[in-house]
């Protein structure tokens, strides 16, 4: 299927050996063995933790490109991010969960709410994908296309597709994959700290590739990503 798979569930490196550019090992306890890989009692086996620490990978797409995975929440934050990504012009794309449920993509200090739901103890596969083409126009405005999928267990896909005009190129280099890229100050009534806006559940089936993918692309690959995620014993 052309992608490549990271299936993070005892590993964090894909099946063809690519490896994340930064790491950090989850552990409750400086005297605790590594708990990056917990037991999900829904699909019945280990999955990464998504709750702040490092997980980064540098996908190097330019021009078109997604990345899939699936998703389990099962904390609530205002914020919760399945993924942050930096483009080669130190741009920041957003991509993340409000207190409503829905996903928002940010890109330019812009918000698009795409209106799609994510609930908590319920596992989804959620994707990103991307084309950034000059447009057949008589100004030949460069168009990028942002399109996401999102597909529960069992129900129909949902999809939202934003068109954007006259930007200046789009990609994904290094990707910070359930948080954001770097820890930001939050005040609350106790003082400030220091956060990453953790996804707050856990993720398993990352999978990218460098090419938009249509609908019925996306549709294959969350049914494959699925049966791989039964069937599969990395």
């Amino acid at each position: 299927n052309n992608f490549e798979i990271y299936p993070l569930q005892n590993s964090v490196t894909s099946l063809t050996g690519k490896k994340p550019v930064s790491f950090s090992v989850r552990n409750k306890t400086s005297l605790d063995k590594d708990r990056t890989f917990n037991f999900n009692k829904d699909i019945k086996h280990y999955c990464y933790v998504a709750d702040g620490n490092d997980l980064a990978y540098n996908f190097g797409l330019i021009g078109d490109g997604t990345i899939m995975l699936r998703a389990y929440f099962d904390g609530k934050n205002n914020q919760q991010y399945i993924l942050e990504s930096e483009d080669e012009n130190g741009y920041n794309f957003k991509f993340y969960r409000n207190n409503n449920d829905e996903l928002i993509m940010k890109y330019l200090l812009v918000e698009y709410n795409t209106r799609l739901k994510c609930l908590n103890d319920k596992w989804y596969t959620i994707a990103f994908s991307y084309r950034y083409t000059l447009s057949s126009d008589s100004y030949g405005n460069p168009e990028l296309v942002f399109r996401v999928f999102v597909k529960a267990h069992d129900a129909a896909a949902n999809i939202y597709t934003k068109y954007l005009y006259g930007q200046d190129g789009f990609g994904l280099g290094k990707t910070e994959i359930g948080r954001c890229l770097e820890q930001q100050k939050n005040m609350s009534y106790l003082g400030s700290f220091q956060t990453s806006y953790p996804l707050l559940g856990q993720i398993e089936m990352l999978a990218v590739r460098n090419a938009y993918c249509e609908e019925s692309t996306l549709a294959l690959l969350a049914e494959e990503l699925k049966d791989y995620s039964k069937t599969a014993e990395y």
